[in-house]
């Protein structure tokens, strides 16, 4: 599977087992969510070297430029695994039931699982641990408050892992396709839901906002909507995967344009991911 990496430093990240060539996608294109301010200096896609049955789950970026990937293995869940990559050197270590992870501001990963929320050093020592059989993707607020979801509802915790409150956000389509949580900069929580085609957005007392997206490949429109990330100017950025797209959506829920697109040799983006160093990491 193929990362598409969009990196404005140039010392490109390299993973050992990791081939890389010339992207398709235009500097234009990335200057329209990041701003004309930033001047683009490379712009790379790699290909991370997959086992059978395995795939991309999801990707981000330390702030030391480090790529992190999760690899889903459907077959062997136990199986699931973390590579982070820099330089020459990379680091792995399985997660097993591995859902999803988030970088947190030390550099520590906090991952997901069908039975716990952990968190690991960058070298794949684990620090933290706790039961809780809900999460998928987490995320934290300014506060360090964790915000995860389930297929019925998204959950605020605090740092010790107790319950605050909870948010109801049923699919009226529901499937066992899990959701994706991103946290904007005034601590809002936007869900992306494969389910119904959609992304809600929520206040930071859980109240919604508004909706985002229909079926279909018009404009504002969605097609299995996997991920969904903040960028640095208050967007949305939506991985639109049937529709291999990359929406780019105001933070009121007005659609603006398609960063990327199937003619920018996109398919099926199942992660996105905004780093500090203005890049932006897509895993297909």
């Amino acid at each position: 599977m193929a990362q598409l990496l969009l990196e404005t430093d140039p010392a490109l990240p390299v993973e050992a087992k990791t081939t890389f060539s010339p992207g398709d996608i235009s500097e234009n294109a990335v200057k329209q969510v990041f701003g004309y301010l930033c001047t683009v200096k490379l712009i790379k896609t790699f290909q991370v070297d997959l086992k059978t049955n395995e795939c991309i789950l999801e990707v981000g970026v330390t702030l030391g430029g480090d790529i992190v990937v999760g690899i889903c293995n459907h077959e062997q869940p136990e199986s699931r695994r973390i590579i982070v990559t820099g330089g020459n050197v990379t680091q792995a270590w399985h997660v097993p039931g591995l859902k999803g992870f988030v970088i947190l501001a030390n550099g520590h990963i906090t991952a997901t699982t069908h039975e716990k929320v952990i968190t690991y050093t960058p070298d794949g020592a684990s620090v933290t641990a706790f039961k809780y059989n809900s999460a998928s993707k987490v995320t934290f607020n300014s506060l360090g408050d964790f915000i995860s979801t389930s297929l019925d509802k998204v959950y605020v915790h605090n740092p010790y892992g107790d319950l605050m409150h909870s948010i109801d956000d049923k699919s009226k389509n529901r499937t066992e396709i899990f959701k994706r949580v991103a946290v904007t900069q005034n601590d809002g929580i936007v869900v992306s839901d494969p389910n119904d085609h959609c992304i809600r957005a929520y206040n930071s007392a859980g109240r919604m906002q508004y909706q985002y997206g229909t079926r279909g490949s018009g404009d504002g429109q969605l097609n299995g909507p996997r991920d969904v990330a903040t960028g640095v100017n208050k967007e949305i950025i939506i991985a639109d995967q049937n529709n291999h797209r990359i929406h780019i959506v105001s933070s009121n829920g007005m659609f603006k344009h398609f960063l990327l697109t199937e003619e920018d040799s996109l398919n099926q983006p199942v992660s996105v991911a905004v780093a500090p160093k203005r890049c932006l990491v897509i895993g297909e």
